[in-house]
């Protein structure tokens, strides 16, 4: 199925998916050079995460998540369950899964990213702080606001520590902790929040307005 959709004008991956389709046939494929192998390999991926994005930009969200399943899979096979790369394509996957409503089913996912990535020594502060705010949003839309608040709480503290207090990025995760606040009866400092991150965005506004 995957063969007959990779780009045509990808060269490499073409002459690759003609060798899915003999293998799917009982053939045995010739085996190529190390280093042709390695470029084949490396267009064969390029093409699925082509095809997976033009799913998603078509809202064909079903068939996308099937790409990425294919694409998380064979990268894990390639590098292994805790290599800091795969969060690229356990992130992608919950994406897709997330727009489709499958919240549920997205969660085991950014649960994975955001355990590998705070074992990676030296990781950049927002790359976790996006995966803990898809985190802690994903736990919110099943209302499970307990959950919710360690990853929501954890992302707004990275960014204000490496952005600054008035970064629109601070203002998002503020709006996104004092939604969690709102839902859990603490209206009083939901309000707060809310106002920290108007003020950020009217300031940003105005800077925005005055004519260099």
């Amino acid at each position: 199925r995957f063969s007959e959709t990779i780009l045509p004008e990808d060269a490499k991956a073409k002459q690759l998916a003609m060798l899915v389709k003999s293998t799917a046939k009982g053939e045995a494929p010739q085996e190529p050079p190390q280093e042709e192998a390695t470029d084949q390999k490396v267009a064969l991926a390029t093409a699925f995460q082509r095809l997976a994005q033009s799913y998603c930009d078509q809202g064909n969200y079903a068939d996308a998540q099937q790409v990425y399943e294919r694409i998380l899979v064979n990268r894990m096979n390639e590098l292994g369950p805790n290599h800091p790369e795969l969060t690229v394509d356990l992130t992608n996957l919950a994406g897709v899964l997330c727009a489709q409503g499958k919240f549920n089913q997205a969660e085991p996912f950014m649960r994975r990213t955001v355990s590998i990535l705070e074992n990676v020594p030296n990781v950049h502060p927002l790359k976790l702080a996006d995966a803990l705010g898809m985190l802690g949003e994903i736990y919110f839309r099943q209302d499970k606001y307990f959950d919710s608040e360690d990853p929501l709480l954890k992302a707004l503290q990275l960014r204000q520590d490496f952005l600054g207090e008035n970064h629109p990025d601070v203002a998002d995760s503020l709006s996104s902790y004092a939604k969690l606040l709102r839902k859990t009866n603490r209206q009083p400092q939901a309000e707060k929040l809310y106002a920290q991150a108007q003020e950020i965005l009217a300031k940003r506004n105005d800077e925005s307005s005055v004519p260099s």
